[in-house]
């Protein structure tokens, strides 16, 4: 069972290529003019639900 969960988790990370720091091509000062995400915003955390602090509902 360890040598099949190593095996994948091996292939899995080949799976994402290289790592990146960040996915925002543009100059740093440019970000304010980036367009903020509609509500409600989820992210999910090794499986934890995290709701956004500014939402009503």
């Amino acid at each position: 069972m360890r040598q099949h969960v190593e095996r994948t988790a091996a292939r899995l990370e080949d799976e994402l290529g290289e790592e990146q720091t960040s996915f925002i091509e543009t100059c740093p000062r440019d970000w304010e003019n980036l367009p903020h995400p509609d509500l409600p915003l989820v992210v999910t955390l090794d499986g934890a639900y995290v709701r956004s602090g500014n939402q009503t509902s």
